[in-house]
């Protein structure tokens, strides 16, 4: 359920969480309760030309949303309810909020459009992974802008757990293989630093990057780290390929990543040009 908060809008006079509480309630399922008629509207206005203007002639009609600003905010929580439905195509939906994070003529509106966006797309194929920051078992500073322009396999792991460390011995593999397109990142959410420290010192081999979160809250918010082993695949520009990503090893009937690797390696190599007449 998509409810606008305080932590959606950081400024408004919705400010006051008991007036927000009272906005959520009254307006629920706001896309689920058009005026007379609206219902056909709404899927021209949303499906068929993602169009604010179509949109917001429908809700103009609503006797308690004649003031602008208050019926801007009612859209932006109706499309954001509606987002997790599959009454409406999500990009269009996506677009419609964009679209008012850039052109409202309320400064807070375009705020709480933005915030938004931002949580609809959190950690959604196709759109910006969150930014992390780590200091590596060598000491090397790594974040998700230091890496821009390479392919990012992120894993989150720990050293009690039995499964953590079956893939990290297939990851030995899988980096010796494609380590020279992709970067392995894996970070160690042990609660004891030093146990994390004796498994990277008795594996001298894993040559990758190798962190402790450092009881980063950020972070485990961030990749909503609810299980261990945990990974995510991101392209050069920091956005998200895979969330979760495919594990080092085949989990039943799922693939393991290493398929991914291949057609990624294959993408980066260099085509070899032949030339008739000349052997390879």
């Amino acid at each position: 359920m998509f409810s606008i908060t305080t932590s959606t809008t950081n400024l408004y006079f919705i400010d006051n969480d008991a007036y927000m509480e009272f906005i959520n309630q009254f307006y629920e399922n706001t896309l689920k309760l058009p005026v007379k008629g609206g219902k056909d509207k709404l899927y021209l206005a949303i499906n068929n030309h993602a169009s604010l203007s179509m949109l917001n002639d429908i809700f103009i009609n609503d006797i308690f949303l004649k003031d602008a600003k208050l019926r801007e905010l009612i859209m932006i929580k109706g499309l954001g309810e509606e987002y997790y439905y599959e009454n409406f195509i999500k990009e269009n939906i996506l677009n419609l909020i964009k679209e008012i994070g850039n052109t409202s003529l309320f400064p807070e509106n375009r705020i709480i459009a933005k915030n938004t966006f931002t949580l609809l797309t959190h950690l959604q194929i196709g759109y910006k992974a969150p930014d992390f920051s780590i200091v590596t078992s060598k000491g090397d500073s790594i974040s998700l802008d230091s890496l821009k322009g390479k392919y990012i396999y992120l894993g989150f792991w720990a050293s009690w757990n039995e499964s953590s460390l079956l893939e990290m011995e297939i990851a030995q593999k899988l980096y010796q293989d494609y380590g020279k397109y992709i970067e392995f990142i894996s970070v160690s959410m042990d609660k004891d630093e030093n146990a994390y420290l004796q498994y990277i010192k008795e594996h001298p081999e894993f040559k990758w990057h190798i962190a402790h979160y450092k009881r980063d809250v950020g972070l485990i918010t961030d990749y909503r780290l609810k299980n261990l082993p945990e990974y995510f695949l991101i392209d050069p520009d920091g956005i998200i390929l895979q969330a979760p990503a495919f594990k080092p090893s085949p989990n039943g009937d799922y693939q393991s990543i290493d398929l991914t690797f291949f057609e990624i390696k294959k993408k980066l190599e260099p085509k070899k040009v032949r030339v008739i007449g000349v052997r390879d």
